[in-house]
């Protein structure tokens, strides 16, 4: 019996074939990979399992130190999500002015860490970051193998040695992450290249107790670092419209 030879599709017909196949083959790869959703969805069901009862206005997803956050903001909260982990985290707000965190990290001695600022005011074209941070510390022993203490204030029982203080400022530029609000890195710190005390104090800014422990509150000269943020935000020309302001517990002294 003859066979009828299939007509050979045309250049178009190959393209709509080849189009659908990629298609296919995009779609297995993304439920073999978990089905993951888009960080907007991503980010509203992490919210709704925390059981946020809290209205969430999403701003943005980004990623730092390996982590992949959303961000959003309600009337009292700034909320931080790591998408990839199943994690949420609630900063608290103060009325409806702008507010300023960094993404919380208890590994960040020197990988970057990243702060968000939000509800920044109406005509706001760009956002600047300025952190002030200072400590009192002593060292005993060889660059490789020696002890360090180190604290906001002088005012500790330093076993007869002088403490130096140390302090250093920087300086960050925003990006836009949406809704009114801005991103800012602090950059990765080369550990072969940079002082000791840097490397060993600078971690606290990423850690949330520093800014809203009770305990740092009640008893200030236990904090390990003194800092200060402040975001301000400008318009198209330049003039400041507002900034959002964190001191730690302790008030950066």
């Amino acid at each position: 019996m003859d066979r009828k030879k299939r007509k050979p599709l045309s250049r178009g017909g190959k393209t709509v074939r080849n189009l659908l196949l990629a298609a296919l083959a995009g779609f297995l790869v993304w439920i073999n990979a978990g089905a993951p959703l888009p960080p907007e969805q991503e980010f509203q069901r992490l919210v709704q399992t925390n059981f946020l009862e809290d209205e969430v206005q999403f701003l943005g997803d980004f990623e730092t130190s390996g982590l992949h956050w959303g961000a959003g903001l309600t009337d009292q909260w700034l909320v931080l999500g790591a998408l990839d982990r199943g994690r949420m985290e609630l900063w608290p707000r103060e009325g409806d002015s702008p507010v300023v965190a960094p993404a919380p990290d208890d590994f960040a001695r020197w990988s970057e860490i990243a702060f968000v600022a939000a509800d920044a005011p109406e005509g706001t074209a760009s956002a600047q970051l300025t952190i002030d941070l200072s400590c009192w510390y002593t060292h005993t022993g060889t660059a490789t193998n020696g002890t360090w203490s180190y604290w906001a204030s002088e005012d500790q029982d330093w076993g007869g040695l002088t403490p130096t203080y140390w302090e250093n400022t920087y300086t960050l530029e925003g990006e836009p992450l949406g809704d009114g609000a801005f991103l800012f890195y602090l950059p990765e710190l080369d550990p072969l290249d940079t002082r000791d005390i840097e490397l060993l104090v600078r971690s606290y800014l990423a850690d949330w107790d520093l800014y809203l422990s009770q305990v740092y509150q009640e008893n200030p000269n236990w904090r390990s670092a003194a800092c200060t943020l402040s975001a301000v935000f400008y318009d198209r020309a330049g003039n400041e419209l507002g900034r959002a302001e964190l001191t730690d517990v302790g008030g950066g002294a």
